[in-house]
This record gives C-alpha cells, sequence and structure tokens, in this order.
C-alpha cells in the first residue's frame, strides 16, 4: 500500500511540474492504442472474411457431393426396376 501511495505522489508531482510532457505521453499512449486497435479489427475482419470462404467452400462441396450421390441413387433404382422388367 505504501508503494502505492508513493507512486500516486510521483505521478501528481510530475503532472504538477511537466503538464504538457504528461499531456503528450498520454496523447503517444491513446495513439499506440488505437493503432493497436485497428490492426486488430482488421485482423479479425481478415480471419472472419476467410473462414467465410471456407464455409462457403464446404458447402459447395457438400451440395456437389450430395447431388452425385442423388444421382447414383436414382440411376442405381433404374438400374434394379431394369432388371426387375428382364427377370420378368
Amino acid at each position: 500500500m505504501r508503494w502505492l501511495k508513493e507512486n500516486v505522489v510521483r505521478l501528481v508531482s510530475f503532472v504538477v511540474r511537466e503538464p504538457m510532457l504528461f499531456v503528450q505521453y498520454i496523447v503517444l499512449a491513446s495513439i499506440a492504442l488505437v493503432m493497436f486497435t485497428l490492426v486488430m479489427h482488421y485482423k479479425i475482419n481478415k480471419s472472419v472474411k476467410k473462414q467465410e470462404k471456407i464455409r462457403k467452400q464446404k458447402e459447395k462441396i457438400l451440395r456437389k457431393l450430395h447431388g452425385s450421390r442423388k444421382k447414383a441413387e436414382d440411376e442405381a433404382q433404374i438400374h434394379q426396376a431394369l432388371e426387375k422388367d428382364k427377370d420378368e
């Protein structure tokens, strides 16, 4: 607790002695935080777009697979019907 009080006193005395330098430090820290936020936002958006693209590709592949499977089942049913007709 004593350490915290000493640092608060140091900070207040620094602000009183050098107010413009303190403001410059605050502005610099704010700019760094904004830059970090923008970079993270860009990376997250890029990742989301990539995941969306992969999801769409998977859906397309599944639709093709399902379509070919359905087509194969239809052909198999036709073959079975033809074989039954031959047997009769």
